[in-house]
């Protein structure tokens, strides 16, 4: 016998109570699903033998390290980050990462912890967080070196405009800024960005060709 419209409408609509409670189940079980602890022997000898490990969320949301020992953490292209020893800290890092330990270290084992819940007193990436404070500032031309921005360990980054017709010469180190000493070169009206996240926190220094107009510094932290 031919069903009705009535039975096909009302067979389609116990159908899909049934999927969204299948969907419900599966939802909550990943959500109620336990942390998940891996151990990482991790080392660097400064030489030939350097072992890390992978970003791996185990299908949760949150990614921590624990370890024994204060290291720093190799972040490929995103710089470095560190460690302090016998305290959780996030990782908010794309899946597939490889991280490793930048320099000599002896074999450490350390915990990564996948979880869907926060961890309570965990320290917080400051390198990988986004900045939530910005502060402009100018500092006018000079044919001698200049201080540009004095350094500041809670940097994130940092933008430089040379609002300026004569070229400046920024140096990202210790020393004195000249044209022959320096580490980027940046024409009449250039832009630059420090290298992030959080690669240089020390003092920049400047000096411009000859004295024409300012240079315009954003730093965020």
């Amino acid at each position: 016998m031919k069903p009705t419209d009535l039975q096909t409408q009302y067979y389609l609509l116990n159908t899909l109570d049934y999927l969204n409670h299948q969907l419900d189940n599966l939802v909550s079980g990943r959500h109620a699903a336990a942390p998940v602890d891996t151990n990482y022997a991790i080392a660097n000898d400064g030489a030939t033998l350097i072992q890390g490990f992978p970003i791996d969320y185990k299908e949760h949301k949150h990614l921590y390290l624990y370890s024994p020992t204060a290291f720093t953490l190799n972040l490929n292209e995103l710089g470095t980050l560190s460690i302090a020893a016998k305290t959780w800290i996030e990782l908010p890092l794309r899946e597939g990462l490889w991280l490793y330990p930048t320099a000599t270290l002896a074999a450490t084992l350390i915990v990564v912890r996948a979880t869907n819940e926060s961890i309570s007193g965990a320290t917080s990436a400051s390198a990988l967080r986004p900045s939530t404070t910005s502060t402009p500032s100018s500092v006018a031309s000079s044919a001698t070196d200049t201080l540009i921005l004095a350094a500041n360990n809670g940097r994130l980054g940092a933008t430089f405009y040379n609002d300026s017709t004569q070229n400046l010469f920024l140096l990202l180190a210790t020393g004195t800024a000249s044209s022959s000493v320096y580490s980027v070169q940046l024409g009449a009206q250039d832009y630059f960005e420090l290298p992030g996240p959080c690669l240089y926190t020390g003092a920049v220094h400047g000096v411009w060709a000859a004295a024409n107009g300012n240079v315009r510094i954003t730093e965020f932290t």
